[in-house]
């Protein structure tokens, strides 16, 4: 076993063995390689495409999905990648240049997204976690007629001889980790 130093991008590099055994019989073997340095982490790019709007301070709320735009390259090609969603890997193509659209489909609450790649050289990189939210519950909606002087309330029924009344309405978001009201209206 010995070590070969390699000091520039793409050097040919020429080894050489001599082997003998105990009655003298000489062997030569001599392989030449052209070798590429690359210290590059590759390339990545991870983002949100769909849903693109955001409610109280929060980005990207959907109902049960989103769309992400993943992209990576290498110089020295890609041996694996991962796009991670809530921790759990799926495999993704190596050809490299690469890039597609994915759908991901999330919990309700918080998702977490990230790319891991890792070129033929063993530099790897993760992207920077892209966070979305799921909220599947829908928003709770209360009217209210009763709290008016110009109606009144008989057997069930609401009375009133005006030609406008006003409507009293409430709006609640109940999820897990809710959007929050985006609009109110009366239909």
């Amino acid at each position: 076993d010995g070590t070969v130093e390699i000091t520039k991008e793409g050097e040919e590099i020429t080894v050489s063995v001599d082997a003998y055994d105990v009655a003298g019989n000489k062997s030569t073997s001599t392989e030449t390689e052209t070798v590429f340095i690359d210290t590059a982490e590759p390339d990545v790019s991870l983002a949100l495409t769909s849903p693109e709007f955001t409610v109280s301070s929060k980005s990207y709320y959907a109902t049960s999905s989103v769309d992400i735009d993943v992209e990576f390259d290498d110089v020295a090609g890609v041996k694996q990648a991962d796009l991670y969603l809530n921790g759990s890997p799926i495999s993704m193509p190596v050809t490299v240049p690469h890039t597609s659209t994915e759908t991901l489909t999330g919990v309700e609450g918080v998702n977490m997204a990230q790319l891991h790649v890792v070129d033929n050289a063993t530099n790897e990189i993760y992207s920077s976690e892209v966070i979305f939210y799921i909220d599947e519950t829908k928003p709770v909606c209360f009217i209210n007629f009763s709290a008016q002087d110009t109606i009144l309330e008989n057997g069930g029924k609401y009375w009133t001889k005006e030609n406008e009344i006003k409507v009293d309405l409430t709006y609640d978001d109940p999820g897990a980790d809710p959007s929050g009201i985006y609009k109110g209206e009366i239909v």
